[in-house]
């Protein structure tokens, strides 16, 4: 099987295909991350 890749914020991310592990949801969550300011809230930051 093909591996699973992705880019996320300038990284293209390449991982083991299915059904080794939990990639393809490990790839949805980064897109979904992506479209928030992670960098700018700083760490442990509660996100509102």
């Amino acid at each position: 099987m093909a591996p699973v890749e992705c880019d996320y914020v300038g990284h293209h991310i390449i991982s083991a295909p299915p059904p080794s592990s939990g990639k393809v949801v490990a790839r949805e969550i980064l897109n979904i991350v992506e479209g928030y300011p992670l960098h700018a809230l700083g760490f442990h930051s509660n996100y509102r």
